[in-house]
C-alpha cells in the first residue's frame, strides 16, 4: 500500500515508525504486530492527515498511538481521544473512517429482539369453564442434573389444573398433542392465555387453535402478572410439589406429579372459590347450568 504521493521525508518517517514498533514488540517479547493495525498510520500519512513535522515527531518515539490503534478492541471515541492528547489534528468520525477502511472498526453488538406471539382476541376474564385456559412451563431437574420441563394448562374460572405435562423436553408438537387430548376430554375453550414462549407461538400450534376456532393471547413480553392466574398455579405447584420432591427420572416425577395434581383438585381448597376445591366448585357450576338448561 505505497502511495506515489508521499515525499521522501513523510516515507522515511513512516518507514522508521515501522521499524520503530516492531523494536518495541520484539523488544518486550510480544506477538508480531498485525501489518493491518500498522496501515492506518500510511492512511494518515497519505490521506493528508498528518503533516511531515508530525511523522518525525513519530518518529521520535512516540508509539503509542500506533500500538493504540492496533487494539480491535478500542472504541473510536477512545482512539479520538487519545490522538488529541498527542496534539494529532484528527476528530472521531475520521478516525471512525480511516479505521473502517483498514478494517479495524468496531463491531457494534446486535441486540437479536425475540419474537412476539400474535393475539386473535383482547384480554377477557373467564365467565364460566372452558371460557378462558392459560399455560405456562415450569422447570426442574432429575438428581441427575438433567433438565425436567413441565408443560401446566389451567382452566382460569374453575382453577383446575387440567394438566401437567413432564417430559425431557417439551416442542410445538408436544403441546399440539396435550391440546388435543384435554380438547377431547373437556371441549376446546374459547380462549387461550399465554406468553410469547416459541412453543406457544410457533405455526403449528397456531394453525391448530385456529382450525380449532379458539382465539389465543399473547401478553406483553416481560409481564407475566397478565397472565396471573396460571403465575399462581405455577407458584403452588412449585411449592407444594416441586420443592417438596426429589425425582431420579422423568418417570418417577409424571407419577408424583400426577398424584399432586389429584390431590390439588380435589382435596385443596381454594380461597377465591369461596373455600370449595376446584373440583366441586367446577361440579357446581355444571349442577348450574343443568338446572338453567331445564
Amino acid at each position: 500500500m505505497v502511495c506515489e504521493r508521499l515525499t521522501p521525508l513523510v516515507n522515511t518517517a513512516y518507514s522508521y515508525a515501522l521499524g520503530a514498533l516492531s523494536a518495541l514488540w520484539l523488544s518486550e517479547d510480544l506477538p508480531p504486530v498485525n501489518p493491518t493495525a500498522t496501515l492506518l498510520e500510511h492512511t494518515l500519512l497519505t490521506q493528508g492527515f498528518m503533516s511531515p513535522s508530525q511523522a518525525v515527531s513519530l518518529v521520535a518515539g512516540n508509539c503509542k498511538i500506533v500500538i493504540l490503534r492496533g487494539q480491535f478492541w478500542a472504541t473510536h471515541s477512545s482512539v479520538a481521544v487519545g490522538l488529541k492528547a498527542e496534539q494529532w489534528g484528527v476528530n472521531r468520525e475520521t478516525v471512525r473512517c480511516l479505521r473502517k477502511h483498514e478494517g479495524l472498526q468496531v463491531i457494534k453488538k446486535v441486540y437479536k429482539r425475540r419474537p412476539v406471539g400474535v393475539s386473535t382476541a383482547t384480554p377477557t376474564r373467564a365467565a364460566y369453564p372452558n371460557h378462558v385456559w392459560s399455560y405456562d412451563f415450569v422447570h426442574d431437574e432429575t438428581t441427575d442434573g438433567r433438565r425436567l420441563k413441565c408443560l401446566t394448562v389451567l382452566d382460569e374460572y374453575t382453577r383446575e389444573g387440567l394438566t401437567i405435562h413432564c417430559a425431557r423436553s417439551i416442542t410445538a408438537g408436544d403441546v399440539v398433542h396435550v391440546l388435543q387430548r384435554l380438547c377431547a376430554q373437556r371441549g376446546a375453550p374459547v380462549y387461550l392465555k399465554s406468553d410469547n414462549g416459541p412453543e406457544f407461538i410457533a405455526q403449528r400450534v397456531t394453525t391448530w387453535l385456529h382450525v380449532q376456532h379458539v382465539d389465543t393471547h399473547c401478553i406483553d413480553p416481560g409481564s407475566p402478572w397478565q397472565n396471573g392466574h396460571n403465575e399462581s398455579f405455577n407458584g403452588v405447584f412449585r411449592d407444594g410439589c416441586l420443592n417438596r420432591w426429589l425425582f431420579t427420572s422423568v418417570h418417577e416425577a409424571r407419577r408424583i406429579i400426577t398424584n399432586w395434581l389429584k390431590e390439588y383438585n380435589d382435596e385443596r381448597p381454594h380461597g377465591a372459590l369461596a373455600g370449595l376445591t376446584p373440583q366441586a366448585f367446577a361440579a357446581q357450576c355444571s349442577y348450574s347450568s343443568l338446572e338453567r338448561a331445564a
